[in-house]
């Protein structure tokens, strides 16, 4: 994640860098709830914006709207 981070100049946009580690963050939608656990998303105006259904399940699992 954090090489194709740099190679697109993103990383900066990223931070901390949250990733599935399969044992307390199994799925997108964990690593959502990390973020707004660690307060840098709310649930009420967030969008997550995908294409795969576990982008949709992540979003109900943060309680937050979702564009496909």
């Amino acid at each position: 994640m954090e090489t194709i981070l740099k190679t697109y100049d993103l990383i900066h946009l990223f931070h901390p860098i949250i990733t599935l580690n399969y044992s307390s963050i199994i799925d997108k939608g964990d690593i959502l709830l990390e973020y707004r656990k660690k307060k840098l998303i709310n649930s009420a105006t967030a969008l997550m914006v995908g294409d795969r259904d576990s982008d949709w399940a992540a979003a109900k699992k943060l309680g937050c709207k979702f564009i496909a």
